[in-house]
């Protein structure tokens, strides 16, 4: 089951009737996502709008202190076993991004827009809303951030249906193989970079906030840009430093939605003064 958030909550809005016919559509596509069995819009049953799923049994990376790096599936594999499953979750990205996305019965996703200067407006519009709601107008990297992509022209690219959540922590495994994709919140229509990004970097932000290293064996950031463009079939040069600016961005700005909703148990107040998204996202800019 999945419910909406009650009490303080990551983002301002969790629309779960979108989350179900995310799904659904996903589920035509023949994406390995959990059966949607129930979409329930009524609060009043259990404080808020639920989904029920079909139980998919496996394991997957975890996310709770110290992370994936740390402990689980990816920490217990040999170096070969979770150099595979890196590159069987970033060849399941490359094929969600393959979907032609106008033939699905998509519900209406930040970035849906008739060209890719609509697409990058109703993100930097989505991240704007984040940035009010969570009160970050005083971080100057987040105000730079958001200046740069508005003053530099979109890149020209193709545009793609995101996971918007894409971290081996959102994947169940069965025997290193990976059987479902979770987590559909934060999709929407954009630069598939965007996803690859965003899976690279959460990877980092996983590991530097729980102090401890990096796998070894995991492959590194060139091999995972390699690996994502002979599954994707293109390649991102075009798009990168748009893309990855971006991913840096919305990181940054959920890390610090994080800290102040209280929603993780890894982030601290320290983490919104200094961290390594941070870092890289004022290097860019």
């Amino acid at each position: 089951m999945r419910a909406g958030a009650k009490g303080r909550a990551l983002f301002p809005v969790y629309d779960m009737g979108a989350q179900a016919g995310v799904m659904r559509a996903l589920m035509q596509a023949e994406i390995p996502v959990p059966r949607l069995m129930w979409s329930e819009a009524d609060s009043a049953i259990l404080g808020a709008p639920f989904l029920i799923m079909e139980y998919v049994p496996g394991d997957i990376p975890s996310d709770s202190a110290p992370g994936f790096h740390g402990h689980g599936i990816y920490f217990d594999a040999t170096e070969v076993e979770r150099a595979a499953m890196w590159r069987a979750g970033v060849e399941h990205l490359a094929a969600l991004h393959r979907l032609d996305w106008r033939s699905l019965d998509l519900p209406n996703l930040p970035g849906t827009a008739d060209d890719i200067r609509g697409t990058i407006a109703g993100h930097i519009e989505l991240l704007e809303s984040w940035v009010q709601w969570g009160s970050m107008e005083n971080i100057s990297v987040i105000q730079r951030g958001i200046r740069w992509l508005k003053e530099t022209p979109a890149p020209v690219s193709t545009t793609t249906f995101l996971w918007g959540d894409a971290r081996p922590g959102n994947i169940i495994h069965r025997e290193g193989n990976p059987v479902a994709l979770l987590d559909w919140e934060l999709a929407s229509i954009g630069l598939p970079a965007f996803d690859l990004f965003y899976w690279w970097w959460s990877s980092e932000v996983l590991a530097e906030v729980n102090h401890i290293p990096r796998l070894r064996g995991l492959p590194d950031r060139d091999s995972t840009i390699a690996i994502y463009e002979r599954a994707f079939g293109q390649s991102i040069k075009d798009s990168a430093e748009y893309a990855e600016t971006y991913a840096l961005l919305r990181l940054v700005i959920m890390g610090v939605l994080g800290v102040r909703a209280s929603v993780s148990e890894v982030y601290t107040e320290d983490y919104l003064v200094e961290n390594g998204v941070m870092r890289a996202l004022s290097a860019r800019l």
